[in-house]
């Protein structure tokens, strides 16, 4: 059971290790720093493999000492922000991690029989140190989502490296908080929590299994060479709609709701487009990215708004083909589609109640 542990360990190490080639081939910043999260992942997992001959080779301290799992969160959260971030700023996120690797590595390389003397101490010591830099970035990370990012990137675009962003953050936090716990109870309490750090170390390299899996299939779909031939390379909201946002709300507010266009049969996107002399594609996007509907549908709803108004009012004078004709709508069969839908009723129904 224990090699086929170590064999999994070694094939999901040796693959993250492949796949930061893929993430670095012709690559962007944005690929480049998920490429170094391949890197240290890759560590992370053959070092369970070359555990027990760390101590006997010089080459193998360098590589697994250091505690270079510390770069996760600022690389997490450059990797977000990488499109609006200024690259100045990209080097102060990496002066803390770099001074705590050199520190460890000092302790581990240098200072080796005091630090094996403490061992456990430096654990805890480093488990929760680094679950608090998570807990940093992951605040960091949550203002540039809900704000910049969000009026920054296509809506796909930020509900994937929603779910990415905040799953990775959580998961590892849990894991990091648990280990210091389960190392500090023996300190703590009884002897009856001696085996608890090891049973929990076994619970989580399982669990890393499925979790590396997923994170695979992730990267893969962020390398160049694969993002490619599957998905547009474009995340970043064009300059265009960047700049002419406010413009075409406002425009198109004073269109459609103050001189009610709606209520016009004939107005669609092209009139639209033409009344405030934007590009039909332009507005298009704005209702998908800002909006988060589509033009059609954003009319529909205000001409459904308007049939219940006016039946309200003047059903007792007009008929339902009346009522949705002075709504805005032109095909009676595209007006019982959406009626039925939207109120999950027929028009005839809701007229009876």
């Amino acid at each position: 059971m224990e090699s086929l542990f170590l064999g999994i360990s070694v094939c999901i190490g040796l693959q993250f290790l492949l796949l930061s080639f893929f993430l670095f081939y012709k690559s962007s910043p944005r690929e480049k720093l998920i490429g170094f999260l391949s890197i240290i992942l890759a560590i992370s997992f053959l070092q369970t493999a070359f555990h027990e001959y760390v101590l006997d080779s010089f080459i193998l301290k360098l590589i697994f000492a250091g505690k270079k799992f510390v770069l996760i969160p600022p690389l997490l959260y450059l990797y977000i922000n990488s499109e609006i971030i200024k690259p100045k700023t990209i080097k102060k996120h990496f002066i803390l991690p770099i001074s705590y690797i050199v520190a460890f590595y000092f302790l581990q390389l240098v200072l080796t029989p005091f630090y094996l003397h403490y061992r456990s101490e430096f654990k805890i010591l480093n488990f929760l140190l680094v679950g608090c830099y998570f807990i940093f970035y992951l605040v960091l990370g949550h203002r540039e989502l809900k704000k910049e990012l969000a009026n920054t990137l296509y809506v796909d675009a930020l509900d994937k490296y929603k779910k990415f962003f905040y799953s990775f953050n959580i998961v590892e936090i849990l894991i990091v908080f648990s280990l210091a716990i389960t190392l500090i109870l023996p300190h703590v309490f009884t002897d009856n929590y001696a085996n608890m750090y090891e049973s929990t170390v076994s619970f989580f390299s399982y669990f890393s299994f499925i979790w590396g899996v997923l994170l695979l299939f992730f990267f893969l779909s962020e390398s160049h060479f694969f993002k490619s031939r599957t998905t547009r390379l474009q995340i970043k909201k064009s300059a265009e709609l960047l700049e002419n946002s406010n413009t075409i709300e406002t425009t198109l507010h004073h269109l459609i709701i103050i001189e009610k266009r709606y209520k016009d049969p004939e107005f669609d996107i092209s009139s639209a487009a033409l009344k405030i002399g934007q590009n039909p594609r332009l507005i298009s996007e704005y209702f998908r990215e800002v909006r988060h509907t589509t033009f059609n549908a954003y009319l529909t709803k205000l001409r459904l708004n308007e049939f219940k108004r006016l039946s309200s009012e003047h059903s007792s004078i007009y008929d339902i083909d009346g009522l949705l004709s002075l709504s805005g709508f032109k095909s009676r069969s595209t007006f019982y589609r959406a009626f039925k839908k939207h109120f999950g009723m027929t028009p005839k129904q809701y007229l009876s109640k």
